[in-house]
């Protein structure tokens, strides 16, 4: 009976590690279920689908009708209708060498909730999932929903850890959560993959500031503002990174330059309040 155990236990193992590993759904079953037109270009459709030509689908899509779009692989290309699917947001679901499409019946649908109300967005084109949630990422963004847009921009590197648009937007929403060091990491990765992006160069200025690493900080706002030097604000940072590294005469200069090219009653009066600790020598 001893000599069992061992087998046992191994056996008892491996089936809880079978069982723990989540079956993806049979896309074209779910698929048939749903509401809306159900399509196949190909010869013989699956269960639930029925054979058409493209103008139907245009003519269904004219009609706000949602479909569900069955076709072989490689089939779309040859068609030529990739690209229109693609205007249309058009959900992309490889499937077993076969291509699967959810085509919302308006273009303002919320595509990636609709996947994720069917547990499905794991099950989408790589390339089509990053773009989903750096979108939804960006727009949690800017509605100051850092908290939720940090764990979109983090999706998106789970799927691409080398996308260096999530790490930018990841820096940025960390800044906005005051997680600075953090916001630093996340952003040096980002210069790293694209070591000529504006944005990058500016939030990663932004963030060496605001952890008192004046020297980095004037080296990627300098770099921000050679990529742009239409943005005067960026003068601002390199100031006061110049002056609190103990070069004032050179700050007040720039702080000069500042005050010749913008207009802002906000640059004026940061301007001033540098120019006082600058000429006083107190940080």
């Amino acid at each position: 009976m001893k000599s069992l155990l061992p087998f046992l236990l191994v056996f008892f193992l491996a089936a809880c590690a079978s069982s723990a590993v989540p079956t993806p759904p049979d896309l074209l079953a779910l698929a048939s279920q749903q509401p809306g037109a159900h399509v196949s270009l190909a010869p013989a459709p699956p269960p639930g689908f029925s054979a058409v030509s493209a103008p139907e689908i245009f003519a269904l899509h004219r009609s706000q009708q949602a479909i569900w779009l069955h076709a072989p692989a490689g089939e779309l290309s040859a068609s030529g209708m990739e690209e229109w699917l693609n205007a249309a947001h058009a959900l992309h679901f490889p499937n077993a060498g076969q291509d699967l499409y959810w085509i919302p019946p308006t273009a303002d649908t919320d595509t990636l909730s609709f996947a994720e109300s069917l547990d499905i967005t794991s099950q989408l084109a790589p390339e089509q999932q990053r773009f989903l949630w750096r979108q939804r990422g960006d727009s949690q963004r800017q509605r100051q929903e850092f908290a939720a847009a940090v764990q979109s921009y983090q999706i998106v590197l789970a799927v691409d850890d080398q996308d260096a648009v999530a790490y930018a937007g990841l820096g940025a929403a960390l800044l906005g959560l005051g997680r600075n060091e953090e916001a630093a990491t996340a952003l040096e990765q980002a210069s790293a993959l694209a070591p000529d992006d504006y944005w990058t160069h500016r939030l990663l200025g932004n963030a060496y500031l605001k952890l008192l690493r004046y020297p980095l900080a004037l080296d990627e706002l300098t770099q921000a503002y050679i990529l742009r030097p239409d943005d005067p604000h960026l003068l601002l940072g390199i100031a006061l990174a110049q002056g609190r590294m103990g070069d004032t005469a050179t700050a007040r200069n720039t702080l000069q330059q500042l005050l010749g090219r913008s207009a802002s009653p906000q640059d004026r009066a940061d301007v001033e309040k540098l120019q006082a600790e600058f000429s006083s020598g107190t940080p």
